[in-house]
């Protein structure tokens, strides 16, 4: 029981924030280009199952090495994705 609530928690959050983050980007008029979109998605991906595995490597298989590789080196990618968006975004905005 206590996997089905981790995952519902973590979908409820992520979830709030998706919408809250458009939301927040239709009120103050900020537009992106369709490809900032793509690597955001692909990033939250990527961060969904850097949580999916680091549950499952330290809850269930006890593997805390594995879990932190791979938050070292996916969340890794994740974060590089998310400066281009910022960086390309705040280029094009000045």
């Amino acid at each position: 029981m206590g996997g089905v609530l981790y995952y519902l928690l973590v979908g409820a959050v992520l979830g709030g924030a998706a919408v809250w983050f458009v939301t927040y980007t239709h009120f103050k008029n900020r537009n992106f280009k369709w490809w900032e979109w793509v690597l955001m998605a692909l990033s939250l991906l990527l961060v969904l199952s850097v949580f999916q595995h680091m549950y499952a490597s330290m809850r269930v298989e006890m593997e805390f090495q594995s879990a932190f590789m791979y938050l070292a080196i996916f969340g890794g990618i994740a974060l590089i994705l998310d400066l281009i968006v910022l960086r390309t975004y705040n280029r094009r905005k000045e």
